[in-house]
């Protein structure tokens, strides 16, 4: 499982996912982090009054399959190739519903519990904007009670504007009744700094993970991201960097930015470098 805690106000949304991925059969701590966020931004189509689409997805419930964790999963699902390139909101939720029931569609059918979560800020021509969240889930709601069992496929539930509010996923009794309390304000009064906020969602996921009931199901770090309504957007990685570099998934304009194309952009980088100190260098000038 994992702990993911979203808060939408009237001048941003903000996200957190931990890292922990636990064994299904065992239940077993898995040593190694996952970033379970994905950010993206799409221009918006010609035709239609938003002019971008820019937000983050968190998701408790399957952490990877085959190989292939499922943030990388996302940031492949997304990518212009495997869809479009300017897609509204609605299309962006239904097309993870649609792909994402193929790709699990075993986990699904086994009664695994799965939820993404959707959050983004519509930015419209006339220079307004507005906050959207979706879900796209074979379990939860986002009114209303969960399914008595988990449905064999997703479907997609959008609140478009969405309203001030609160949505976690995961562990959620792990969550302080307290800390409630702080998300709920920060929903209602969003007026801080977003490092702020994000700080807060850190910190609320550390007290999760000592939780009584966390098990080993929540990691003491978290990825943070947030999007502001005025078209600003950005995030933090509170972890333990002794455990080496994590690089999270990002689809910018329709091109993936995962951790595989990182490295081979920072390979092409080290290999100019070397390249460029190698040519001869030009005599001094007077």
């Amino acid at each position: 499982m994992t702990l993911t805690m979203t808060v939408v106000s009237s001048v941003a949304v903000h996200q957190s996912a931990d890292f922990q991925l636990t064994d299904f059969d065992h239940g077993d701590r898995l040593d190694f982090d996952s970033p379970k966020l994905v950010s993206f931004s799409y221009f918006g189509r010609d035709e239609r009054p938003e002019s971008h689409i820019s937000g983050s997805i968190v998701y408790a419930g399957i952490g990877s399959k085959n190989h292939l964790e499922t943030s990388e999963w996302l940031g492949e699902a997304l990518a212009s190739e495997n869809f479009m390139q300017r897609p509204t909101f609605e299309e962006i939720g239904e097309h993870i519903r649609e792909s994402g029931t193929r790709w699990l569609s075993d986990e699904l059918a086994a009664g695994v519990e799965h939820t993404f979560v959707i959050a983004a800020v519509l930015r419209l021509r006339d220079g307004s904007a507005y906050p959207a969240l979706a879900l796209v889930s074979n379990s939860d709601h986002l009114h209303g009670a969960s399914e008595s069992r988990p449905l064999r496929e997703f479907f997609l539930d959008i609140a478009e504007p969405a309203q001030p509010g609160v949505y976690c996923t995961g562990v959620v009794d792990a969550i302080l009744a307290s800390d409630f309390v702080l998300l709920d304000d920060a929903a209602q009064h969003d007026t801080r700094d977003p490092a702020n906020t994000r700080k807060m969602l850190s910190e609320i996921n550390a007290r999760a993970a000592e939780a009584p009931g966390a098990g080993a199901a929540i990691s003491a770090g978290c990825l943070t991201y947030s999007q502001l309504l005025d078209g600003t957007g950005g995030g933090e990685t509170y972890r333990d960097h002794k455990r080496g570099p994590l690089l999270p998934t990002t689809v910018l304009a329709g091109f993936e930015l995962g951790p595989g194309r990182l490295l081979e952009i920072f390979d092409q980088i080290r290999e100019s470098d070397d390249e460029a100190s190698r040519l001869p260098k030009d005599p001094p000038t007077s």
